[in-house]
């Protein structure tokens, strides 16, 4: 997906923001999880966990745009968005969006995600 003029596309350019700010919220979820939880807990451990999922993901996703040839990492990767995208469509039907702004965000990038994970098998 490389334009005219040798540069980036306008949709690579959306994916890699996209993947920039799944792996940047999770980078965030996790540095909140001494904040949000004092003392430490298992629901503390879980937050975390979830954090370091969506810093996963977005690690796929780098991945899947800089090694594109690799049928198994864009299926890794199809697999890790549509999961994320579930999760947070389910998180999103239990929360208030307006008081999580940041849910929206992420739901944004994760569609985005999935639907470019879903483009690159053609």
């Amino acid at each position: 997906m490389v334009g005219a003029r040798g540069g980036l596309s306008r949709l690579k350019i959306f994916d890699w923001l996209c993947a920039i700010v799944v792996f940047a919220l999770g980078i965030v979820h996790c540095a909140l999880t001494p904040v949000v939880y004092r003392p430490f807990s298992l629901s503390a451990l879980w937050f975390f966990a979830a954090g370091l999922a969506l810093v996963f993901m977005g690690m796929f996703n780098v991945l899947r745009l800089k090694g594109p040839s690799s049928p198994l990492l864009r299926f890794f990767s199809t697999i890790a968005n549509v999961s994320g995208l579930l999760v947070a469509v389910l998180f999103a039907l239990k929360v208030n969006l307006a008081q999580n702004p940041q849910g929206v965000i992420l739901l944004i990038a994760l569609a985005g995600e999935f639907l470019f994970s879903i483009l690159r098998w053609r």
